[in-house]
């Protein structure tokens, strides 16, 4: 069994809302030699854990890696104004993981 690997993470602020900062992540699905059983998104602000959320894959609905999702998006709402650092990992039935991709971002009012 080898581990899944990931090659890319985009982060998107959008504007201003009455309760904060809503921010929008993507990725391609990561590959493995079997298929992503699932991908944890951890977010950091200051060093301390503010989220963090497990997708689960749709390995489930398709019996075929190629007719699994090419793309995979997830938000986080109302997020205070500052430094944040977002790691996503993602991990295969077996329990093998991928090398973190981190992507650092700055949230403005």
């Amino acid at each position: 069994n080898k581990a899944p690997s990931l090659s890319g993470i985009d982060v998107s602020v959008d504007v201003l809302t009455a309760g904060g900062l809503p921010v929008s992540v993507t990725f391609p699905k990561g590959t493995d030699d079997e298929f992503v059983h699932h991908y944890i998104l951890t977010l950091k602000k200051g060093g301390q854990v503010v989220a963090t959320k497990r997708i689960l894959a749709d390995f489930y609905r398709n019996s075929m890696p190629d007719d699994m999702k090419t793309t995979w998006e997830q938000s986080f709402e109302q997020l205070a104004a500052g430094d944040y650092e977002l790691t996503l990992v993602a991990e295969d039935s077996w329990g093998a993981q991928s090398k973190p991709l981190v992507k650092s971002f700055l949230t403005t009012p």
